[in-house]
């Protein structure tokens, strides 16, 4: 089952002591609220479990503050599409790909991008350990993520402007650090290369001297 804990911040904001804190936790349709006291009180730090959310999607957080002081509630302060930091690796390190264990019958892997949330790395649950060898085995890592990519810069383009509060602009960010390719001068330009999807998994590849690790991999096998 997972579970989330958050430290809220509302320092800097002019919010009344007693205004309320919520964090609502969200896949597709369904929802999951949590109470995080309020603006002088915060409950922060505690463990809460997200057992009754859909478990096909990516997890994405809602946080707001709303003064219940009238019959109806009114809100404060909103923030959204907040995506959770992984407690596994970098401290701190957002995942942007997230990636998961199922039944995919005779596919060893699926990439499924939705609208709101973004890609979704599906891996089979057949292959033993397929989920934690897909960065430490080279030969899984050199056969997967290039065109897993190529899948993800595809959409991004077909989705045409980058909004900074979009899914997409994380992976812009993501491709410019690691592959050198402006994306949002492309875009915007109009001057994408037909081959852009190409570029990006060739620049990665490089990088990260796929071809190479899984030839040595091989041969030490």
């Amino acid at each position: 089952m997972q579970r989330f804990r958050a430290h809220i911040d509302l320092a800097g904001l002019s919010l009344p002591n007693d205004a309320h804190v919520y964090v609502e936790a969200y896949v597709k349709n369904s929802t999951m609220r949590f109470d995080f006291g309020t603006v002088l009180h915060l409950k922060n730090g505690e463990v809460h479990e997200l057992g009754e959310l859909d478990a096909s999607g990516s997890v994405l957080f809602r946080v707001r503050v709303v003064d219940e002081s009238e019959r109806i509630g009114r809100i404060l302060a909103a923030a959204n599409r907040l995506r959770p930091s992984s407690d596994e690796g970098k401290a701190g390190r957002r995942s942007i790909l997230p990636v998961r264990s199922a039944d995919l019958g005779s596919q060893v892997w699926k990439v499924e991008i939705d609208p709101d949330d973004g890609p979704m790395l599906s891996v089979s649950n057949r292959v033993p350990s397929l989920k934690e060898e897909l960065i430490a085995n080279p030969v899984y890592a050199a056969l997967i993520l290039p065109h897993v990519l190529r899948v993800i810069v595809a959409s991004i383009v077909a989705r045409g402007a980058i909004d900074s509060q979009d899914w997409a602009a994380d992976w812009v960010t993501w491709v410019n650090r690691e592959c050198g390719i402006d994306l949002v001068v492309q875009i915007d330009n109009e001057v994408l290369s037909e081959d852009i999807e190409d570029d990006v998994a060739e620049a990665f590849s490089a990088r990260h001297a796929l071809l190479e690790r899984m030839m040595t991999s091989m041969e030490v096998q």
